[in-house]
């Protein structure tokens, strides 16, 4: 059953996301219902996992460009625009971001005048709040022998160039 579904979902996503939504209820109302006759089971599942009509674009092919040069992750970060530029999955909880000393919503700021105070996972884009920059267990990969906060780092430090095991 597993492979009908994995197959439609190679050739045709809408059908197979309606076959697994169906699937879904199917299963939650044999659950609810265990005096479900096997045979009515086996034939909602014959329906539901018909495969899909093949679709096929064997004459499409990408453009052998580099597209990278559209790509800005630091979009929305200068000039309060409250997104952080760390990765994640869209809507995820954990962003790993640099906090920045100073006001920032997301706890990020692409202007060089902010110093980087350490690395935490919490982070929120377009609050419009004060701190979207949660703060928690900040890490820095740097030693602060006067404590935590006696050792910011500069944003303008990290545009230079580095070579490994020259510092």
């Amino acid at each position: 059953m597993i492979k009908i579904v994995l197959r439609s979902l190679q050739r045709n996503h809408l059908v197979a996301g309606l076959a697994c939504f169906f699937l879904g209820a199917l299963y939650f109302e044999w659950q609810l219902n265990p005096h479900l006759s096997t045979s009515k089971l086996k034939q909602a599942l014959r329906t539901y996992t018909a495969p899909a009509p093949a679709t096929r674009h064997s004459n499409f092919t990408l453009p052998n460009k580099d597209l990278t040069r559209h790509v800005r992750p630091l979009i929305g970060t200068a000039n309060n625009g409250n997104v952080c530029p760390g990765a994640s999955i869209p809507f995820g909880m954990v962003k790993i971001n640099p906090d920045i000393i100073g006001v920032s919503p997301p706890g990020y700021a692409a202007d060089v005048d902010q110093p980087i105070r350490g690395f935490s996972m919490m982070h929120d884009s377009g609050t419009g709040g004060v701190l979207g920059s949660y703060g928690n267990f900040e890490i820095m990969p740097v030693i602060c022998p006067d404590g935590f906060n006696s050792c910011p780092t500069w944003n303008t430090g990290r545009t230079k160039y580095r070579v490994p095991g020259s510092d």
